[in-house]
């Protein structure tokens, strides 16, 4: 193909068609069908001189669009086609093919050439994949980069005629069918798939079939995007295959013989979600924090996927509570030290059980000690004479430990001690602690003497008295 109105009109479709893709250098392989590579020519206006063979077959000019259309005639069919002649003049030959005209009845298929004899030498390409509005080719000498592997264009079918549409300034003629264009159409069913409409954590297999004459081009499709091509009779799609979350997946087969349209297997719909749910306290108490009132802990169950089935929970290494269909609980803390383990249970399915994602989570330890609100105090006498010395000692009794605990007022007989107040800011569960306290005056004539304490727990006073007698 060559002269000036191609060459504007190539460089108007490098941007429109090409993208930005950059134009591969001349000789560079820009695609390949059925094993039969296609290579650039470096530019529109290039002209090598230089002829291709194929074990002594002389296909063409290097590396024009007729010499791919005739090496690929060549290598997949055997034919010896279109020796001598331009593009524009390939679709009123036939070169004993079988014509179909653009706008006809006959749709393309895979391996028919696409025609068109416009501008200066028209074009050819040969026809790669036939969609429900569109064809994909693969040609020398358009784009000049990978585009030329699988150049789209699209077309109308409208009352059973096939009509492919004009591309910049090249209108088409149609195309000559390939020689193996009859036989038996594809047909393609599932023939093992798990219940559709559910969430699945085990990777499922998606098996199909495919009848008719080979070869067959099977495409899988995940939400309507092809994720591979097989020329196959039988294979499966794994939910693995595309990524997390719910999908529909889809196969189509074509063969020559289905008239370039493809048979779908129809949509089956499900979710993959191989990731077990999360558990999380949401409010309420806090973990390794004692709390002297009844009080509760919140935790919420979430999955992001398929969402919860059950959520129930369990202290320490007792039997967790009867399911809940819910995902979220409230639970009173028990007295004491306790852990509280949450286990959560997604939508999901394996095969046909309902048995779903599930997860343990430890919240943590939840201290609770609704006794704590006392604290023993006790005095006794350590040693007399001149001077006599009273020994104080402070309990706290309860497993949580206790705040804001002191000693106001230590007195023997009516002699008050100096030493005070004794403040104990925090004694911590089961916790003691001694103050030796000291006096001045001794029993005299007494055989006994009245000790007593004055001693606060937060806000509340309290006071104690005890006798002793003379050591």
């Amino acid at each position: 193909m060559a002269g000036a109105q191609r060459i504007r009109t190539l460089f108007a479709l490098f941007f429109a068609l090409a993208g930005s893709r950059a134009i591969a250098a001349y000789g560079d392989q820009v695609g390949t069908f059925n094993g039969v590579i296609a290579y650039s020519n470096g530019s529109a206006t290039y002209n090598s001189g230089s002829h291709n063979t194929v074990n002594g077959y002389t296909t063409g000019l290097k590396w024009q669009c007729v010499e791919y259309v005739r090496r690929y005639y060549f290598v997949a069919y055997g034919l010896q086609i279109g020796a001598g002649m331009n593009a524009d003049g390939f679709y009123g030959n036939g070169w004993g093919l079988t014509k179909a005209a653009n706008g006809g009845s006959t749709p393309p298929v895979p391996g028919a050439i696409l025609c068109s004899n416009s501008n200066t030498n028209g074009h050819i390409a040969i026809v790669r994949e036939v969609g429900p509005n569109y064809i994909k080719v693969i040609q020398q000498n358009w784009s000049e980069n990978s585009d030329d592997n699988a150049h789209q264009f699209s077309m109308t079918v409208s009352n059973g005629t096939y009509r492919v549409n004009q591309a910049g300034s090249y209108s088409w003629q149609g195309w000559l069918m390939p020689p193996n264009s009859g036989g038996t159409a594809s047909t393609i069913a599932w023939t093992d798939v798990p219940q559709d409409g559910r969430w699945y954590r085990s990777d499922e297999r998606l098996v199909y079939h495919v009848d008719g004459d080979r070869p067959n081009t099977v495409r899988e499709l995940i939400d309507g995007n092809n994720t591979a091509t097989y020329d196959t009779s039988d294979g499966y799609i794994r939910l693995s295959y595309g990524p997390t979350g719910w999908h529909f997946y889809e196969t189509a087969a074509q063969n020559a013989a289905s008239g370039g349209n493809y048979a779908y297997t129809g949509r089956w719909n499900g979710g993959w979600d191989p990731d077990p749910p999360t558990a999380t306290r949401s409010g309420g108490a806090e973990p390794n924090v004692w709390y002297q009132t009844s009080t509760s802990v919140s935790f919420s169950c979430a999955d992001a996927l398929s969402g919860i089935r059950y959520c129930h929970y369990k202290w320490d290494d007792g039997a967790y509570s009867e399911w809940a269909r819910v995902d979220n609980g409230t639970v009173p803390l028990l007295p004491g030290k306790h852990h509280l383990y949450v286990e959560a249970e997604d939508n999901s399915f394996t095969g046909s059980n309902e048995l779903g994602n599930r997860s343990t989570v430890d919240l943590g330890e939840f201290w609770l000690d609704t006794t704590a609100g006392s604290v023993n105090v006790s005095a006794r006498l350590v040693s007399t004479g001149t001077a006599t010395q009273v020994e104080l000692t402070v309990t706290n009794p309860n497993p949580s430990p206790l705040n804001n605990v002191g000693v106001d007022l230590v007195q023997f007989g009516f002699a008050k001690s100096s030493e005070l107040p004794w403040t104990i800011n925090d004694l911590g569960g089961g916790a003691t602690v001694k103050k030796t306290f000291s006096f001045s005056t001794g029993f005299g004539s007494n055989k006994s003497m009245l000790i007593s304490a004055n001693y606060h727990l937060g806000s509340v006073q309290r006071r104690i008295r005890t006798r002793v007698a003379r050591l």
